[in-house]
């Protein structure tokens, strides 16, 4: 809900470049033409130096060890609520619900493998939502 909120705060306020803002005074567009330097155009993704890029792969890596220790984490709680804590799984499903557990409803023996799938088409709006 307040995504939705804040997309529609954002669709009404925010615009390209102050040029196409409505509410904004000329005082504050000249400045800022004078002031802010235009964004570069890129025509090509530059996909050898991407590749070739060190911190890009540094990255990636701490990427994966994090979504790792994260989805270790959300497939062992519930094991880890029932037997170290001993709580009622089936009497406090109400309160600890959400759809990153939803797996485990459905088929918990393979929960990991269909957490991958659906995480895998859930990461697409990522590539091309931009």
């Amino acid at each position: 809900i307040l995504t939705c909120i804040w997309f529609v705060g954002w669709s009404i306020f925010a615009y390209n470049s102050p040029s196409e803002h409505p509410r904004i005074s000329i005082e504050e567009k000249l400045y800022l033409s004078k002031h802010v330097p235009p964004s570069k155009k890129v025509r090509i993704t530059p996909w050898k130096h991407i590749i070739r890029c060190a911190p890009l792969w540094g990255i990636a890596v701490v990427h994966i060890c994090v979504n790792f220790l994260l989805y270790t984490l959300l497939t062992s709680l519930p094991t880890y609520f029932s037997t170290i804590l001993k709580f009622n799984l089936q009497q406090n499903s109400p309160y600890s619900c959400g759809c990153l557990v939803s797996h485990l409803d459905i088929a918990s023996n393979y929960a990991g493998t269909l957490f991958g799938i659906t995480n895998t088409l859930a990461t697409i709006p990522g590539f091309i939502g931009p």
